[in-house]
């Protein structure tokens, strides 16, 4: 008996010795985790595309809505400003997110990074969670379809499928200090 209470003991002492020993260490990785990533992403779809199939361009309407997103972002961001914007590369079935993103890069100076393709989200997510944009503020405009899957591959928890007849919803990622990512949907006012 007093064997299985002195081995009791022993195990219980490791235990809280590695526990202790550990602590420093996870919470050392969390604080590397979150320092290296970006400080919010907003992810938007590209603006209102024409009724009819086939055609890579925006509509009337999406230009008009593309034209009031360099009015719109400033609010938005709340007094910080955009670091980099990414933009879904043009193919042949659309150029809609260019066209999307390019009047608020023109009015920022930014350049538009339009170097992924539109299958290519989990790349685009490596490349912001490497470090490089570390603390920055981003955008990026893409396709409905692959948004779900770009905002999990961010580390955030997609609150289902964008919805398909929606051009004016706005995802904003944030990053807490732990290295998790939240999610918040923003309407447009337009």
């Amino acid at each position: 008996m007093i064997h299985r209470v002195v081995l009791g003991f022993l195990v219980s002492l490791v235990s809280v010795s590695l526990a202790t020993a550990k602590t420093p260490q996870l919470a050392e990785v969390a604080q590397r985790a979150s320092t290296s990533l970006p400080r919010v992403v907003y992810l938007m779809r590209h603006a209102d595309k024409p009724a009819s199939a086939g055609d890579p361009h925006l509509s009337a309407a999406g230009v008009a809505r593309a034209g009031k997103l360099p009015g719109y972002f400033p609010g938005l961001l709340g007094g910080q400003k955009l670091d980099a914007i990414f933009a879904t590369s043009a193919s042949k079935n659309s150029n809609r997110p260019v066209e999307t993103a390019t009047p608020l890069a023109a009015s920022l100076n930014l350049p538009l990074n339009q170097s992924y393709g539109n299958r290519s989200y989990g790349a685009l997510a490596g490349a912001i969670r490497s470090g490089s944009y570390a603390g920055k503020t981003i955008l990026i405009v893409w396709h409905h379809g692959t948004m779900p899957a770009l905002a999990g591959a961010l580390g955030a928890s997609a609150p289902g499928k964008w919805p398909s007849s929606s051009f004016g919803l706005i995802w904003k990622v944030t990053y807490n200090a732990d290295g998790s990512a939240s999610l918040q949907q923003i309407q447009e006012p337009f």
